[in-house]
């Protein structure tokens, strides 16, 4: 009896594996915004972070969003020992990070904001190794996703290194079907942003939530919108190879299974659509708008994002107010010139051409500064260096008519034209002027001294006959 009971619950545990769906089809995100420095805080990336925690959770449905702000190295090493934990077994772990990350040779760090980093031997003691923050996903079964809003600059000074450190983050080749999305291309800086979130967050937030979006595709969009927003200044880049499955932070909705099959199936506009049609963001319907231009959807995100548009502006009249309104920043070579003029390198006239005399402002800057940054194009990296700077950096240079006074070049003073008659000699052409009588000399006479004649005074005992 107890045999076949025995066999009786094999077989039910048997039937139940095989018609259970996965192991744990659960979706984890680790939201991380590093904003208060104790070296040169920054301004967007909690708000970036909490805004992608929003959506992670409210709209892409996640079953666990963790979101941290502010950590310090221990409790950002704590925060990794819980993503590790949940996302066990888990089909899609994401790990977001915004913040200061820096390359020292050839590896990349996610910075604490309690990090000092005084000395490169500090880096491996207070930062934390992207490798290591890899190795937390390693439990996920299906795709691992870091998106790394965190190569803006590098303010720490890592004294007396000897390993190289770059601009930006080095280049990464994760293994499995693992993605890594950086903000910007290794090597490059990505801005901090001045409209409440980052360019590349803001771009992402515009795209993560589209239906049916592969997520490749979904970074090639932000890649575009990044590079259009920064005029090419700032081009996220993407890291790791996926296999021929697609992947979806919010899949397509399954048809309902009520659906008669002889009813044609709703296109991906029109799905697109009937999942965004009543949100009040601007930005996800200019999204749907771009896409799908020419087409009844593009026309109604259009009209809707006029409606919401005009319901704006009746409120800042109502409130008796001018609606905000961004100015645009000037070309990147023309503030790269403002910059070098503002430290003493004068690069010429200011006037958006990179030109030799520029590039040559540019390349003194460096020089005096003691900084590694290219100075044959303008770049953002160049600009963030110049920035940080306080006061002149390259030393007045003056020409040859005029000598460095108080900080300025002012001309020299013309010389006297009388000095030189007043050191011509008080005699007449020829005359020697009289020489001081300081007494009677003694008369001189010749004298033996020894076996040799010498010169005497005639008072001396030796003395024989008068010489003078």
């Amino acid at each position: 009896m107890r045999y076949f009971s025995w066999l009786f619950g094999w077989a039910c545990c048997a039937l139940a594996a095989l018609f259970a769906g996965p192991a744990d089809a659960r979706r984890v995100a680790l939201v991380i915004g590093n904003a208060d420095y104790k070296v040169l805080p920054l301004q967007n990336p909690v708000n970036d972070a909490v805004a992608v925690a929003e959506s992670i959770e409210q709209q892409l449905n996640f079953d666990k969003v963790i979101l941290k702000r502010n950590l310090g190295a221990e409790a950002f090493r704590e925060a990794l020992r819980e993503m590790a934990s949940e996302s066990r077994g888990a089909e899609v772990g994401l790990l977001y990070f915004a913040g200061h990350g820096i390359e020292v040779g050839g590896r990349n760090f996610l910075i604490p904001v309690d990090a000092g980093l005084k000395a490169a031997r500090d880096v491996d003691l207070e930062a934390i190794a992207l490798d290591a923050a890899l190795a937390q996903l390693d439990g996920v079964t299906t795709l691992k996703l870091v998106i790394l809003d965190a190569c803006r600059n590098n303010p720490f000074p890592l004294a007396g290194t000897s390993r190289s450190v770059g601009i930006g983050l080095a280049r990464i080749e994760p293994e499995g079907n693992t993605l890594v999305a950086y903000a910007a291309r290794h090597g490059t800086m990505a801005e901090d942003g001045s409209s409440g979130h980052s360019p590349f967050t803001e771009a992402l937030l515009k795209h993560m939530a589209i239906p049916g979006l592969e997520v490749r595709q979904l970074f090639g969009y932000v890649r575009d919108e990044v590079a259009a927003a920064t005029d090419n200044r700032q081009q996220p880049y993407l890291y790791g190879s996926l296999g021929g499955q697609g992947l979806f932070l919010k899949p397509r909705d399954p048809a309902p299974a009520s659906i008669s099959s002889t009813l044609p199936l709703p296109s991906e506009a029109e799905r697109t659509w009937a999942a965004v049609k009543d949100t009040d963001s601007i930005a996800q319907l200019d999204v749907i708008a771009k896409r799908y231009r020419g087409t009844v959807y593009g026309d109604l995100a259009l009209a809707r994002i006029e409606d919401l548009r005009s319901k704006e502006e009746a409120k800042w009249r109502l409130a008796g107010a001018v609606p905000p309104a961004a100015a645009p920043l000037p070309p990147l070579a023309r503030q790269l010139q403002a910059e070098l003029q503002r430290v003493g390198c004068s690069p010429g006239v200011i006037d958006g051409v990179w030109s030799d005399q520029a590039k040559a402002a540019l390349t003194r800057f460096a020089r005096h500064a003691k900084l590694t940054i290219p100075t044959g194009e303008p770049t953002l990296a160049a600009l963030e260096a110049l920035k940080a700077q306080q006061g002149r950096i390259c030393p007045l240079e003056c020409g040859q008519s005029t000598v460095e006074k108080d900080g300025k070049c002012v001309a020299k003073a013309a010389p006297d034209r009388n000095q030189g008659k007043r050191a011509v000699a008080r005699y007449p052409r020829g005359a020697q002027p009289k020489q001081q009588q300081e007494g009677p000399k003694p008369k001189m006479c010749w004298g033996r001294d020894g076996r040799a004649m010498t010169i005497l005074p005639c008072d001396d005992p030796r003395a024989t006959m008068p010489a003078y």
